[in-house]
């Protein structure tokens, strides 16, 4: 409760309109002006204004025919990005500010995870239609699939979330496993979780900091995962502990180095925050399924 009673009184958390209802699942900015956010029904949302103000896309080129739920952006500029739609419905580029989208060669039965450095290098994770987690690696328009040491086969431990620190270490969260990379993505060792929960992010904050969200669903968590020694073992962050059990959905690092996570806990949101002197907390009055930043002082 005190914490509670601090961060109540520190906030400057406010809600912007976004004039739908509809479920919001992902958010990508492309600069410090322009930001894509994706939801259910097929909705895609753009801002021009480091997001202060959200309009509706009408845009073409995707297929729907197989679930019309964005699930996954990440825009490299103002124009291109990355989309994930539904979990059979593909992975699809545009070039031209989400007004057309053109699907990619992925062969891969559930996409989810995206993470891009440019325009041309990249990664999309998933699973295999009975193979497990699967990443394939982006260059110039093709795909191959990297190697995954002692793969489950078990559709339901798919990729959905990938973080690179530098060119050659990156870590990923299985909804069932953490995977690691140390040779560029090249190949990937996996880590069992610490718990049954399905996993849902990961952040690479340094070379030995790694922080990864779940889904609550033993209501026995006491805060993100945490790795102290760069994604080999990890614990709970029990400085985050609350009553509230949330499911942390997202966690992210801005560019001058805090860190924060959104979750929902039963009807309400709670972002934490961290900015170098240890974990504050605040309720907001929606759930909270991702983050981004459009600059250093804004998320």
């Amino acid at each position: 409760l005190i914490l509670s009673i601090v961060a109540t009184a520190q906030t400057t958390w406010f809600e912007i309109p976004t004039n739908t209802n509809k479920k919001l699942n992902t958010i990508s900015f492309g600069s410090s002006e322009v930001g894509y956010i994706g939801g259910n029904d097929s909705l895609l949302l753009k801002t021009t204004d480091g997001g202060q103000t959200w309009t509706a896309l009408t845009f073409s080129g995707v297929d729907f025919s197989s679930g019309s739920t964005i699930l996954n952006l990440k825009f490299v500029s103002e124009s291109t990005g990355f989309m994930v739609v539904s979990q059979f419905s593909g992975s699809y580029k545009t070039t031209d500010g989400g007004l057309s989208w053109n699907q990619l060669p992925v062969v891969m039965c559930f996409q989810h995870a995206l993470f891009f450095w440019d325009a041309q290098n990249g990664f999309v994770g998933g699973a295999g239609c009975f193979q497990g987690e699967q990443i394939d690696i982006y260059t110039d328009g093709m795909f191959e699939p990297a190697t995954i040491n002692t793969p489950t086969f078990d559709a339901a431990d798919k990729v959905v979330d990938i973080d690179f620190l530098d060119m050659d270490f990156g870590m990923a969260v299985s909804q069932g496993r953490f995977l690691r990379t140390t040779d560029g993505g090249q190949t990937w060792d996996t880590i069992p979780t610490i718990d049954p929960d399905p996993m849902t992010s990961i952040e690479i904050v340094n070379d030995t900091l790694v922080y990864a969200g779940y889904v609550d669903q033993e209501s026995a968590g006491y805060g993100l995962h945490v790795s102290h020694d760069g994604g080999l073992t990890w614990e709970m962050e029990t400085e985050m502990a609350t009553f509230a059990y949330p499911d942390y959905n997202d966690v992210m690092t801005t560019a001058n180095g805090y860190i924060y996570s959104a979750t929902n806990a039963m009807i309400q949101g709670m972002i934490f925050e961290n900015k170098g002197d240890g974990w504050l907390f605040y309720s907001v009055d929606q759930p909270l399924y991702a983050l981004g930043s459009p600059g250093d002082s804004t998320v």
